[in-house]
């Protein structure tokens, strides 16, 4: 009876690993497309210094209406010359794309004050291989388990 009960949660453990590791490889997709987007949320903290590094483009007049600004490194993200597209999302629901490599200083104060989709995605990747190593040793311990339990009654049987 006792080896019955064992034997559904190594089944139940084994399913779920197998899960989780279906979810790894869905969150790949997740990983790549998300890492080169990095986004900030304009509030009045951060409002003053982004006017101030975006203050010599044309859409300066309109900034004070923006929610938010995704960065998007286009062409070139693992050599470091980037094609810098940032992408505004106003607060009465329209957005705009502005195309501008001269506005370096925004982009690397989005880059260290913003939150990058990709960089998520890859703790989450991290901590369910965790959660799979652990399950497997989980799993391993009631293997042995029910492997001492059989020997146990193969003795007592003969």
């Amino acid at each position: 009876m006792k080896r019955k009960g064992l034997l559904r949660i190594e089944i139940f453990l084994i399913i779920l690993t197998v899960i989780l590791i279906f979810l790894l490889f869905f969150n790949l997709y997740f990983i790549l497309k998300g890492f080169n987007e990095d986004v900030l949320y304009v509030n009045d903290k951060n409002m003053q210094i982004i006017n101030y590094y975006a203050g010599s483009d044309d859409f300066y007049d309109d900034f004070y209406n923006v929610k938010k600004i995704l960065l998007y490194k286009a062409n070139g993200w693992l050599y470091g010359n980037y094609d810098l597209e940032f992408t505004l999302y106003y607060k009465d629901g329209t957005v705009k794309k502005i195309h501008n490599n001269n506005l370096i200083n925004l982009r690397i104060y989005i880059e260290k004050y913003g939150y990058n989709n990709g960089k998520f995605f890859i703790m989450l990747e991290a901590g369910m291989i965790l959660i799979c190593i652990a399950l497997n040793g989980i799993r391993k311990r009631i293997s042995n388990k029910m492997d001492w339990i059989d020997k146990q009654e193969m003795e007592r049987l003969q």
